[in-house]
């Protein structure tokens, strides 16, 4: 959290913390700016009453995200309770924020919960106010990435011809509106160093949480150089290989209806847990949402705008 909160002062210094990748490699986290700038923005947001101090920050921190916590209990509560599943909403929804890993999360200030919290709203909205379901969901992207995997049910509309290509136009700007807008300047001062600072995720050298090497990624399909840049790109992504399969195949399983939305999205988090080279106990948290939902048989959100998941 501190290197974050370093990150928003020198945005708000006018420091663009993104060009300090250019300096390092892709392999190895030197503290580089990985998230988009509406993350960066919200902890200025945050910062204000606390000035230049970090450790008042910390504990206006801590609040605002036990806030979001009881927010996304709330919502994913309000996703059972709109099919008659109130007993088994609540079930879930204590244990999404009573779990060790969502402990762990909001003990270590991860921006997770923050996201969560958007996304959940977002597919609670989604049969109900789906202009406000596509803002949301790119508040949570804006906020963290790893929402990305979500991205197939806000395109299914179009596909399944549930929303006309105009409508569908209006949806996906708004979507975009909170990732691209605060980046706007990013991108125009130094798209080199904005663009590698949003692959890094996909380079970086396997590491967890856990250990060293936990996971032994660092010895297959890997052949790696010292800057990642040029052909070598290729090498340094080939440890995600196993998982961009993956990935792809449960993609595919859905928008050829084999699997129903809730099935794929515990699929696509699983699979990312599973097999991305780079593991962190928060990754968890994000399974554990789609697993309830998953585990209640008769789960739906259907309508105009979406199918039976």
């Amino acid at each position: 959290m501190g290197n974050e909160w370093v990150v928003a002062k020198d945005m708000r210094d006018g420091v663009n913390p993104y060009e300090k990748t250019l300096g390092g490699n892709l392999l190895e986290n030197n503290k580089y700016a990985t998230q988009f700038p509406l993350y960066y923005y919200f902890i200025s947001l945050v910062s204000l009453p606390s000035g230049t101090r970090f450790d008042p920050f910390v504990a206006n921190y801590r609040v605002i995200m036990q806030i979001f916590e009881y927010v996304a209990f709330i919502f994913l509560y309000l996703i059972f309770k709109q099919r008659n599943q109130k007993v088994f909403g609540i079930l879930a929804a204590s244990f999404f924020i009573f779990n060790r890993w969502t402990v762990l999360s909001i003990s270590t200030l991860k921006q997770d919960m923050v996201a969560m919290t958007f996304l959940l709203a977002a597919l609670y909205f989604f049969d109900k106010k789906i202009r406000s379901s596509y803002l949301l969901y790119g508040l949570s992207l804006g906020i963290k990435h790893l929402g990305i995997f979500v991205l197939p049910i806000f395109i299914m509309p179009i596909i399944y011809k549930k929303r006309t290509p105009k409508a569908f136009f209006i949806d996906i700007s708004l979507l975009l509106a909170p990732i691209v807008l605060p980046a706007i300047y990013f991108l125009f001062d130094n798209f080199k160093a904005f663009y590698y600072s949003m692959l890094f995720s996909f380079t970086r050298k396997p590491a967890s949480s856990c250990g060293a090497s936990p996971t032994g990624y660092e010895k297959l399909l890997v052949n790696y150089d010292t800057l990642g840049t040029g052909f070598a790109m290729f090498y340094l992504m080939l440890p995600r290989l196993p998982l961009a399969v993956f990935t792809l195949y449960n993609t595919v399983l859905f928008f050829v209806k084999k699997v129903k939305p809730a099935t794929y999205l515990l699929l696509a988090y699983v699979i990312f847990a599973a097999l991305n080279p780079v593991y962190f106990d928060q990754y968890i948290t994000w399974i554990i949402p789609f697993a309830m939902l998953t585990a209640a048989k008769d789960f739906l959100i259907v309508g105009d705008n979406t199918v039976n998941l």
